[in-house]
């Protein structure tokens, strides 16, 4: 949010130095949209962690009898079987 207020900051001096008084009100708006549009990407990045992870632990209950999981890619089987706590 500091780049985008910084950047805000040094478009609006550029492009209406003369025409307003204080560009505090417009930094205020590029920060907001700032934080809005970065949360709207981490939330879809979270929904596609969580749906990662959805799929291992079905995948797992599913493939019990044949020894966990089957359709996990190794990288991301070896990285949870480092990292589980038993």
């Amino acid at each position: 949010m500091g780049a985008t207020a910084a950047s805000g900051y040094f478009i609006t001096l550029e492009m209406y130095d003369g025409d307003i008084n204080s560009p505090v009100v417009p930094i205020v708006i590029y920060v907001v949209v700032g934080y809005v549009v970065g949360k709207l990407i981490t939330n879809v990045f979270g929904l596609a962690v969580d749906s990662m992870l959805q799929c291992f632990v079905a995948d797992e209950e599913l493939n019990k009898s044949c020894g966990g999981a089957q359709s996990t890619p190794p990288l991301l089987k070896n990285f949870l079987d480092k990292n589980s706590k038993k």
